[in-house]
């Protein structure tokens, strides 16, 4: 018996090619510092790609950001992002014109899904960025589920934790009297949290939504794409997102649009109380429904977040940086020095959006629509970095087959 290279890893091996990691020993910073410092940054984007012989991606594409930092006063996520991506395709500002092949994109529009995170950690700043063909990433998504085992996982029990966190509103005296007032309050926030974090688990852009979306080319009939259609707009309305219709497609109508982005987030959280001081930090997520128009005003998915989303969200639902101001002592847990590492200045901010593109004509209405929902940080990985360790242990196991 002698071995022989499995074909399916050669394939995946051939795709990843074209896929562009970048790494940038740069920190989040204003427009106005980082206009000052452009050129040097490109330069650095630049020299990367070079280094590691990337070539531009010219087709439809998926980014995810990563900044860790412990800079005190950095500007909000969605405006570093919006900057930094600029840097990333913007030919005015290269020194030298021939650099152009090793710009990472070609234009903002053809970003279709972007993920994009803080984390404030106490070491030196530095901005990890993948980006992948939009084709790339729906494939290995659909590789995933047909040729890689799923892992079992312990659902929440959704019923347990509001049966408990009704409980302790029902019997505050007791607990108050059984304990103390403190204890209770540190009680009823960890259960809030629980909450929160069950109702928001529902309102990311998972894997399992993303294959709905987009099926699998050429191998699925027409009946069964629309009832994936069908499916995956039940999760896209599902009744604790936020819908917001029409997007402007006209010069001068934002400013209304905002108004009414504010007005339909405060009815929002009026009717959802649960969500009015929220616990930890969150990642808003977005599904996106352009305009039928190719052309025209219209915004692409990074200034839609960085214009009409975010600024609003933060106003009303003002999330918190870190969960460790739920009663704990910082000192005595010896967590000051990651405490430390979190801005003040940002405090009432989102850390971090997901926003993708539906298909055209995905929307009965001419104009698009947002569809709009957060989600609770926590420590498992984003859908780029999950794919890439799905891929990568797939490949490691499976690179022979033996003949």
């Amino acid at each position: 018996m002698y071995k022989k290279f499995n074909l399916k890893t050669l394939n995946l091996n051939k795709k990843r090619k074209r896929y562009i990691d970048l790494i940038l020993r740069i920190g989040p910073e204003s427009k106005k510092s980082m206009g000052k410092k452009q050129v040097e940054i490109q330069k650095k984007i630049i020299n990367q790609m070079k280094k590691k012989r990337f070539k531009k991606i010219r087709s439809t594409i998926s980014v995810e950001i990563i900044v860790n930092t412990s800079n005190q006063n950095p500007p909000r996520i969605e405006k570093f992002v919006k900057n930094l991506l600029d840097l990333m395709h913007k030919e005015e500002i290269l020194e030298d014109i021939n650099d152009t092949e090793f710009l990472p994109f070609e234009e903002d529009r053809n970003v279709k899904y972007l993920s994009v995170r803080y984390m404030f950690l106490p070491k030196e700043s530095s901005v990890f960025v993948r980006i992948r063909p939009f084709s790339s990433f729906i494939s290995d998504l659909h590789f995933i589920d047909t040729e890689i085992k799923k892992d079992e996982s312990d659902n929440e029990d959704f019923m347990s934790i509001k049966n408990h966190y009704e409980e302790l509103i029902l019997n505050k005296k007791q607990y108050i009297n059984s304990f103390s007032l403190k204890a209770y309050e540190a009680m009823l926030d960890l259960a809030t949290l629980d909450m929160q974090k069950s109702l928001t688990s529902n309102m990311g852009i998972s894997p399992f939504v993303t294959k709905l979306i987009y099926p699998k080319k050429g191998t699925t009939p027409d009946s069964i794409k629309d009832t994936y259609r069908e499916w995956a707009g039940q999760l896209i309305n599902f009744p604790i997102r936020i819908k917001l219709p029409e997007i402007p497609t006209e010069k001068n109508t934002s400013q209304k649009y905002k108004v009414e982005i504010k007005s339909q987030l405060s009815s929002y959280i009026e009717e959802r109380t649960i969500f009015k001081t929220l616990k930890a930090p969150v990642v808003v997520t977005v599904f996106y429904s352009p305009p039928v128009k190719k052309k025209g005003f219209y915004k692409d998915i990074d200034n839609i977040m960085l214009e009409y989303i975010l600024p609003i969200f933060n106003e009303i639902f003002a999330p918190p940086l870190s969960l460790l101001n739920l009663h704990m002592n910082e000192r005595k847990e010896g967590l000051s020095r990651f405490t430390d590492a979190i801005p003040k200045s940002l405090n009432g901010s989102a850390m971090g959006y997901e926003i993708i593109e539906l298909p055209k004509k995905y929307s009965e209405s001419e104009k698009g629509f947002l569809s709009v929902g957060f989600r609770i940080v926590d420590l498992e990985d984003s859908m780029i970095q999950w794919i890439d360790k799905k891929i990568e242990s797939y490949i490691e196991n499976n690179k022979y087959v033996y003949a």
